[in-house]
């Protein structure tokens, strides 16, 4: 397999390891402290920017972890 392959397979699972920290995350706050937590708060729990949060969710409202 050629390098390109190989960087996009191990890009797609940081994505997926990236998402599942930022839904467990959210699931801890929202069972904290109910839906008034900010994004920015899940993304610092889940050790991620909040950039990643929204470039997956446009907000709270496009999660159905509440």
């Amino acid at each position: 397999m050629s390098d390109h392959v190989h960087s996009e397979r191990r890009e797609r699972k940081d994505v997926q390891r990236n998402l599942e920290r930022v839904l467990q995350a959210a699931r801890e706050l929202f069972a904290e402290r109910g839906s008034d937590v900010k994004m920015e708060e899940v993304a610092r729990r889940a050790g991620v920017g909040v950039g990643t949060i929204y470039r997956r969710f446009a907000g709270k409202s496009s999660c159905s972890l509440r």
